[in-house]
Parts: structure tokens; C-alpha cells; sequence
């Protein structure tokens, strides 16, 4: 069972998710189809990416109109009014940026999980919590509020896409954007069965200075930011550990997802190295206050 799926279903819920139970009946009993899906993306992205002369970092999906969830005009509307959509409650019914931003989400709970399965309740707590979950048993303690802050900050779906703001502020109507993203769509085509995406790769100053935090050195951080994005595309491939179908599926009916395709374009070397050491120091770090 995917833990990342059962979290944001989790998530929907109004009564109060047991992390012992969710630690107990996923995690222990998962943790090698984990590391063995993890591998697979590294797979996964050898096949799809290609070095390009854009100066943008380009994802191309290919799905047949029959299977595709979006009309290509929504998808443009979609687009334009939700840029920073952040937490959408089921992929499929998403835009597509918000199906990216999960693909990196799941890749980065997966990943944690595997690291840290003893510490993976700290990890779950803070994620319901940034949802306003309230979570039983929850220490509910100003160490954990400061332990809360500091997942939002070096969160990397946060990093990379942007978080939009949380909590009363989010439901009162209140703009509060606690982090900006590093990357932002710059073009985007939309037809029948096919999605093109331009993502500009010129971060703002608090993004080198977090991933500086993260130990990545300045002239690296444009590098991270396209290996981010070239997970989160990968994350749309269809995967053998998730029995053929797309770990992050675009269709109505996840059987269809077996047809989707992606491909990537980038103007920096990707390196899932990287992006893993950038997982394990934000852990480390959140963890370590």
C-alpha cells in the first residue's frame, strides 16, 4: 500500500487519523516495494530526459484525448487562475501543475519513509498538521510548532512550487505565501492528448539560500531544481511497481494511465543523487531543531 495516497486521503477525512495505526498496517510491512519504486524512478528518468538548448526546463505529456481528464481550454483556465495550487485533495481532479506538485510530494514521502522509519511519525504528523489535520494523540507542544515551521520552510514540494498559505489565514480569505516557489510555468500548449510545459529556472534569493542551508552550493541550485522537475515528470511514466499504471495518473480510470507518456527537455544535467542528499538534509535538519 502507498502510504502518500493513504496520508492524502487521510487528509480528507473528519475523524482524526491514528499514526500508530498507519505506522503499524503501511509503513513496516511496505518499506522494500518503497526502495524498490524508488530505484525504478532513476529508470524512469534515464528514459525520458534529454539535454536540450532552451534555457527553460520543458515536460511533454502524451495521453490520448479518450483518456485525458482535462478539456485542452480548461486546461488553459485551470492554468492561468491556479498557478500555486498546492494541495488538491485527488490528482485526477486537479490541473495538471497540481498533479506535478503531488508527484513530487509522493516521491519525497516514499523517500522519508525509507530513511527514517522509526522517526516517519514526526514526518506524517507535520504533513496532516500543514493541512490543518488534527492528528490523534498529537504533542500539540511549542517544540512542535517550531518543528512545524521549519517542515513548511524547507519542505521541497514547498521549495520548488510554492507553498499558497495555510491554516485560518488560507480559510479567511487572507494571502499569506510563506514560501514563494523557485520555478514557474512560462509557457504552456494544450490540445487533444497532449500537454507542453515551460518551467523557468531563475529562483528567487531565499531559494539559494535554503537550498544553501540544504548544503547545495549556489552554482547547483538551477541543477536541483531541474532534477526536482525531472522526478516529478518521471513521476507521471508509467511504473512497474505500481503495476503498470502511473504513480501520479492523469486519467479517470487509473487502468488508463498505462498509456500516458512523458518526456523532458532540460538545460541542466539531472542528478537524483542530489536530489536524494537534498531530502536527507532537509530531514535532518527539520528534525534536528
Amino acid at each position: 500500500m502507498d502510504v502518500s495516497e493513504y496520508l492524502r486521503y487521510t487528509a480528507t477525512q473528519e475523524k482524526p487519523p491514528n499514526l500508530s495505526v498507519i505506522y503499524l498496517s503501511i509503513i513496516s510491512s511496505n518499506l522494500n516495494s518503497y526502495s524498490k519504486f524508488l530505484y525504478e524512478i532513476q529508470v524512469n528518468i534515464e528514459n525520458i530526459v534529454k539535454l536540450g538548448a532552451s534555457s527553460s526546463f520543458i515536460i511533454e505529456i502524451y495521453l490520448p484525448q479518450l483518456y485525458f481528464v482535462k478539456h485542452p481550454k480548461q486546461l488553459r483556465v485551470t492554468f492561468v487562475r491556479s498557478l500555486h495550487q498546492t494541495q488538491d485533495s485527488d490528482p485526477r481532479s486537479s490541473n495538471v501543475l497540481g498533479a506535478l506538485r503531488w508527484g513530487l510530494e509522493k516521491y519525497v514521502i516514499l523517500k522519508i519513509a525509507t530513511l527514517d522509519p522509526s522517526g516517519f511519525g514526526d514526518f506524517m504528523e507535520a504533513w496532516l498538521t500543514s493541512r490543518d489535520v488534527k492528528v490523534k494523540g498529537s504533542r500539540h507542544k511549542i517544540e512542535f510548532k517550531r518543528f512545524a515551521k521549519r517542515f513548511a520552510m524547507y519542505y521541497p514540494p514547498n521549495v520548488v512550487f510554492g507553498a499558497s498559505g495555510v491554516g485560518e489565514a488560507q480559510r479567511s480569505g487572507e494571502r499569506v505565501s510563506p514560501v514563494r516557489g523557485a520555478v514557474s510555468v512560462t509557457r504552456l500548449e494544450g490540445r487533444d492528448g497532449f500537454v507542453r510545459l515551460e518551467f523557468s529556472l531563475d529562483p528567487p534569493p531565499i531559494t539559494y539560500r535554503i537550498l544553501g542551508e540544504l548544503g547545495v552550493a549556489p552554482r547547483d541550485v538551477k541543477k536541483a531544481l531541474a532534477s526536482f522537475l525531472a522526478v516529478v515528470a518521471a513521476m507521471l511514466s508509467p511504473s512497474k511497481a505500481f503495476g503498470g499504471q502511473s504513480p501520479v495518473p492523469l486519467t479517470t480510470n487509473l487502468e488508463d494511465s498505462r498509456r500516458q507518456r512523458v518526456s523532458v527537455e532540460t538545460p541542466y544535467e539531472v542528478d537524483l543523487n542530489l536530489v536524494d542528499r537534498i531530502i536527507e538534509s532537509y530531514w535532518c535538519k527539520v528534525k534536528n531543531i
